[in-house]
C-alpha cells in the first residue's frame, strides 16, 4: 500500500468519489451480484450535486495515490460506516482496510464506544478481518435488484495503553 495517503475529503473530490462508487459497484462487485442487482444499486454515475448531497453530514476520508482518490469511507457522527469503496483496479491492496482503520481511530478520538456498518457481500470479509462482529442481515432493493447485506458492529472500548516494559 505504499504511496497511499489518507486525508479528509475536499470539495473537488466529489466527482472522483461518485465515479469510484459506481465503478466499485458495477465492476468490483460483479463477482458477488448479478447485473440487475448492480443496476439497482448504482444504475449510473451519481450526479455531482446528488453525490455532494449524499455525503452531507458524514466525515469522509479519502485514500489518495499519485494525487488522485482511489478509495473512500464515509462515517456519521454516531459511528455508522455508511460507505466504503475502493476503485476496482486498486482492490485487494489494503486500501479498504486502511480506510476502515482510520475511520475506527477517528471514532475513538470522537469518544464513540461503538461503530456499526451495513456491508455488502464484497466487503463483509473486510469487516470480519478487522474485528467487527456480524449482528444480522438486512434486505435492500426491490424485485430483481434485491440484495441481502450483513450488519456489523464493533465495540471500541478504551484504546490499549502502550507497553511500558515494567512488569
Amino acid at each position: 500500500m505504499s504511496g497511499i495517503v489518507i486525508r479528509v475529503m475536499r470539495d473537488g473530490d466529489v466527482p472522483d468519489l461518485a465515479l469510484i462508487f459506481h465503478r466499485a459497484v458495477q465492476e468490483g462487485a460483479a463477482g458477488h451480484y448479478d447485473q440487475a442487482q448492480r443496476d439497482g444499486w448504482s444504475p449510473s454515475v451519481p450526479s455531482n450535486a446528488g453525490w455532494a448531497a449524499r455525503l452531507v453530514g458524514f466525515t469522509v476520508l479519502v485514500a489518495e495515490a499519485g494525487g488522485a482518490p482511489v478509495g473512500f469511507v464515509a462515517m456519521d457522527g454516531a459511528g455508522l460506516v455508511d460507505l466504503l469503496f475502493v476503485r476496482p483496479d486498486r482492490a485487494r491492496q489494503g486500501i479498504g482496510a486502511a480506510l476502515l482503520a482510520r475511520a475506527t481511530a477517528a471514532a475513538r478520538e470522537a469518544g464513540l464506544v461503538q461503530m456499526t456498518a451495513e456491508a455488502s457481500a464484497l466487503s463483509a470479509g473486510l469487516f470480519s478481518k478487522a474485528g467487527w462482529r456480524e449482528t444480522g442481515l438486512r434486505e435492500r432493493g426491490e424485485g430483481a435488484g434485491r440484495v441481502t447485506n450483513r450488519l456489523f458492529a464493533r465495540n471500541l472500548g478504551p484504546s490499549p495503553l502502550p507497553a511500558t516494559g515494567v512488569s
